[in-house]
């Protein structure tokens, strides 16, 4: 229904997941309940035009949320999402909150296929985080 209401909009939208702790406290274990959930969001948002955008996890903080999670679980989401939305843009981003002094950091700890031309960074600044 929201959804809807902002593509009726003319809105640029975004869904994602979000703060979902049990992902990043447990990855192993919880990377199938993962892959299941983005298999549904993926089905059931594939009629809808290319201005919803799919962002994989907004935020990931948890200290023992690697890079490598971070792109183990990316390399399991993405080919969920292109089976039923093959050119619809996916937003990845970087640890520490998708704070872009990750990125600065760690330049080439994120990964992105090559092959796919649909692929958007999300960075967040929350500096100085008292403002």
């Amino acid at each position: 229904q929201i959804v809807d209401w902002s593509l009726e909009r003319g809105l640029i939208t975004i869904l994602n997941t979000h703060h979902d702790e049990w992902l990043e406290d447990d990855f192993e274990g919880s990377l199938p309940r993962f892959r299941a959930l983005w298999q549904q969001v993926s089905e059931r948002f594939s009629p809808k035009n290319e201005t919803l955008l799919f962002e994989v996890y907004n935020e990931p903080h948890a200290q023992n949320f690697t890079s490598d999670d971070l792109n183990a679980m990316n390399a399991a989401i993405l080919p969920i999402i292109r089976e039923n939305n093959p050119t619809r843009v996916v937003v990845f981003g970087g640890l520490k909150w998708m704070n872009p002094s990750w990125i600065v950091a760690n330049p080439n700890e994120l990964e992105f296929p090559k092959n796919d031309t649909q692929l958007m960074l999300e960075i967040h600044n929350y500096d100085p985080w008292n403002y």
